[in-house]
């Protein structure tokens, strides 16, 4: 049985900046303003489907702060998530997992510091020089480890699987071109199959036949509020809801993690 989340990752990171095959001492600059996927022969091919990723895109760059909670439910695991953004360049995200395969707490958050990163690409090939890259930290509550000081890019792909998506999906839109783990964009199929409600509010939704992966979009905000999605046609459905909110005051004591000693 494949992984959805695995192959979602695969499809964004191979089309992410920085996966070009490069040369020894090649410079590589990453823009905040980039979405892979939206535009060139990786783009979504229906034309109303791509406006409501497009202003899904917007709505995330357009904001100064976002937070959420949520949950993922499947048949075998539940989670819940906090996600804190900051403009420019803050992000903290957490989630806890329950019967899963690594139940406990984990965290990551970025550490606004900047510098070059050594990277090959994810095709193989020479290393590339990639310029500015935004830095992070991570802590694993069940072993835990702390990770300091990698590019954020690597710590949210590391975090795709054991968070099922739910610690990359928000973080890819809110940092299109620099954090390049599972994204929308990417997936050509994509169609709006309508509108419905969720949780009170009235949203598009869209479908992917190829991922197996549904999205409700606010019609009024633009903003992600649930995403379905199955492994196998055969498989159960597995749920993750978003309560976003935009420009509201974040704390920026609330946008690090210090780790428990012992």
């Amino acid at each position: 049985m494949r992984s959805l989340t695995f192959v979602l990752s695969l499809a964004c990171l191979f089309v992410g900046i920085g996966s070009g095959s490069g040369f020894p001492g090649q410079v590589q600059q990453r823009g905040a303003d980039i979405v892979p996927g939206l535009t060139g022969e990786n783009s979504i091919v229906d034309k109303q489907a791509k406006a409501v990723v497009e202003r899904m895109y917007a709505a995330y760059a357009r904001c100064k702060t976002y937070t959420d909670t949520g949950t993922f439910v499947s048949e075998d695991n539940r989670m819940t998530f906090v996600t804190r953004y900051k403009r420019p360049d803050r992000i903290y995200f957490e989630f806890t997992a329950k019967n899963n395969a690594r139940d406990g707490r984990f965290v990551y958050w970025s550490t606004a510091d900047r510098h070059d990163a050594q990277r090959r690409s994810h095709h193989g090939g020479f290393p590339t020089t990639v310029k500015n890259v935004l830095h992070g930290n991570a802590w694993y509550g069940d072993s835990g480890e702390l990770e300091k000081d990698e590019t954020l890019d690597m710590i949210v792909a590391g975090f795709t699987g054991i968070s099922m998506g739910t610690g990359t999906t928000l973080t890819t839109m809110l940092f299109p071109g620099e954090v390049t783990s599972r994204c929308f964009s990417n997936m050509k199929d994509l169609v709006v199959e309508g509108t419905a409600m969720d949780r009170g509010v009235l949203c598009d939704v869209v479908y992917s036949e190829e991922n197996l992966i549904r999205a409700w979009i606010d019609k009024e905000s633009h903003l992600l509020r649930r995403v379905s999605e199955r492994f196998d046609p055969a498989d159960s459905e597995m749920v993750t809801q978003y309560e976003p909110k935009v420009d509201v005051v974040i704390d920026d004591r609330h946008l690090v993690f210090a780790p428990p000693r012992g």
